[in-house]
C-alpha cells in the first residue's frame, strides 16, 4: 500500500500535469485567435472572404479537444504556408464537415486540409433496414417522439381501442439519425472521401472516435438515433433545432435556431430541457458525444452564416430539379463551386 507521502506527491503530480495541459490549451487558443486576427487585419476579410469567420466559429464552438486540435492546426498553417493555406484550410472544413452534414450528401466535394494527410480506411457501411432501425429506437423510446412526447401513430392504431387516454397525442414519428445516413451510405469510388470527412470529423470531435470508436459502419446504430415526429425530423436535419448535453448525465437542453416554427414551441417543456430514458434496456440510448457533434455543428451553421449560404444552393437545386450531362445532381456541382 502506497504511503500518504507517496499518495500526496502522485496528486500533486496529477495536479501539476492538469495545470500544464490547460495552460497549453489556454496558449495555442490564444495563438490560433493571434493568427486569425492577424489574417483579418491584412485581407480586410473582403470579396465574401469567409475564412476569418468560419475558423473563429470553429474554435469558439467545438469541445476541448476539438478546439486544441483546430487551434494547433491553424498555426500550423500560417507559419507554413500563410494565407493561401489557411483560405484553404477553411475550406477544406467547410467542404468536409459543414457540407456533408448539412446536404446530407456524399459526393466529391470535400477539399484534403493542409495541415494534416488523411488516412485511409477500409470500414465498410453495413446494410441494415430503416425499418429496424425505426423499430429499435421505438422500443427504447416507448413508441414516443423524445422531445415532445407524441405516440407513434402507426403503433397506436395496432392497439385495442381505448387503450391510449383520450389526452394523448399522436403523431407520425421517424428515427431520426444523429450523424446522417448519407455519411456512413458511399461507394468504393468515394472511399477517398469519405476518408477526408471522416478524418476531419475525428479531429474536431476527437470523442466520437476515441470514447466509443464511432465509423461509418455504426451509422445505423440506434445510439446515432432518436425518435422525433416526422416535422421535427427534419428540423433536425435542417440543424434548426438541436439537443444539447448538459452536465447531467442523459438531461439535454433544446436549442431552437432560426427556421424553428414557433407553433412547435407550445408542445416543447418550457423549460426546454428533456431526460433521455429507455424502454428496452437492451438498445443503447442515442450518444451524448454524437449529439455534442451535432449541437457543435448547428452552431458554427449559424453563427458563421454558412448553415443560410448552403441551404440557398439547396432551394436552387429544388427548383432546377435536374441532372448534368455525367449524371451528377445540380447540386453537387453547385456545393462544389461554393
Amino acid at each position: 500500500m502506497a504511503s500518504y507521502s507517496e499518495a500526496t506527491s502522485s496528486a500533486k503530480s496529477s495536479l501539476a500535469s492538469a495545470q500544464s495541459d490547460v495552460t497549453a490549451y489556454v496558449q495555442v487558443l490564444s495563438d490560433a485567435r493571434d493568427k486569425l486576427a492577424a489574417y483579418k487585419a491584412s485581407t480586410g476579410n473582403g470579396n465574401g472572404d469567409h475564412t476569418y469567420k468560419l475558423l473563429h466559429t470553429f474554435l469558439e464552438c467545438l469541445p476541448t479537444e476539438g478546439a486544441r486540435i483546430i487551434a494547433r492546426d491553424i498555426v500550423e498553417c500560417t507559419t507554413s504556408g500563410g494565407v493561401e493555406t489557411l483560405r484553404d484550410f477553411a475550406q477544406h472544413l467547410l467542404t468536409a464537415i459543414l457540407k456533408p452534414m448539412k446536404a446530407h450528401v456524399m459526393t466529391p466535394l470535400a477539399t484534403p486540409s493542409p495541415a494534416w494527410v488523411p488516412t485511409q480506411t477500409s470500414d465498410s457501411s453495413p446494410q441494415r433496414w430503416r425499418a429496424w432501425l425505426k423499430a429499435a429506437c421505438l422500443r427504447r423510446d416507448g413508441n414516443k417522439c423524445v422531445l415532445i412526447g407524441a405516440y407513434d401513430l402507426a403503433q397506436s392504431v395496432k392497439l385495442p381501442e381505448g387503450t391510449l387516454d383520450e389526452t394523448v397525442i399522436t403523431e407520425a414519428t421517424e428515427a431520426a439519425h444523429i450523424i446522417p445516413f448519407a455519411m456512413g451510405n458511399f461507394i468504393s469510388s468515394e472511399m477517398h472521401q469519405s476518408a477526408i470527412i471522416w478524418d476531419a470529423l475525428y479531429r474536431c470531435f476527437p470523442s466520437i472516435r476515441a470514447r466509443m470508436d464511432f465509423s461509418t459502419a455504426k451509422i445505423n446504430e440506434p445510439y446515432n438515433a432518436v425518435t422525433l415526429c416526422s416535422r421535427l425530423h427534419t428540423l433536425f436535419g435542417r440543424f434548426a433545432l438541436t439537443l444539447e448535453p448538459t452536465s447531467i448525465e442523459s438531461v439535454y437542453r433544446v436549442k431552437r435556431y432560426r427556421g424553428f416554427p414557433s407553433l412547435w414551441n407550445t408542445f416543447i417543456p418550457q423549460d426546454a430541457v428533456i431526460t433521455l430514458t429507455t424502454s428496452d434496456p437492451g438498445v443503447a440510448l442515442p450518444s451524448r458525444y454524437l449529439l455534442e457533434l451535432h449541437s457543435s455543428v448547428a452552431k458554427i451553421l449559424h453563427l458563421s452564416g454558412m448553415g443560410e449560404y448552403i441551404e440557398r444552393i439547396m432551394r436552387e437545386q429544388e427548383e432546377l430539379r435536374c441532372l448534368s450531362g455525367d449524371g451528377s445532381t445540380k447540386i453537387q456541382r453547385l456545393l462544389m463551386a461554393l
